[in-house]
């Protein structure tokens, strides 16, 4: 248990130590839709549902949050939080690409980052 407790930890203090600033920015931008009164959406792809599924029915849910769906329109006081396994996710990409151009305010997170 030890072992296992000190590996954790160490991985923990890379992650903080090397994304800490990242981190930070999304955590802003998303506080700012509940201070905007608009909505955080979590646009999750494949194995990442779950993580919308425990925001959303957790005991403590996250605030303002609403599960993303391409019908969904999106205001300037809202925020999305792209969820993804993988930074070349096709679906995920289109979706940052369709933000970035109607400039709706978005944070993108991929599990494993592909290095070529």
């Amino acid at each position: 248990m030890k072992m296992l407790t000190t590996q954790l930890s160490g991985l923990l203090q890379r992650i903080a130590g090397s994304e800490e600033e990242n981190m930070e920015e999304t955590a802003r931008l998303l506080a700012q839709a509940a201070a905007r009164e608009g909505t955080v959406f979590f646009a999750t792809f494949e194995e990442m549902k779950s993580i919308s599924i425990n925001a959303q029915f957790a005991a403590e849910p996250f605030p303002s949050m609403q599960v993303w769906s391409p019908e969904i329109k999106l205001t300037s006081a809202d925020r999305v939080w792209i969820l993804t396994r993988s930074c070349e996710d096709e679906e995920a990409l289109k979706l940052a690409k369709k933000l970035n151009d109607e400039f709706i305010p978005f944070s993108a997170l991929a599990a494993i980052n592909i290095v070529s």
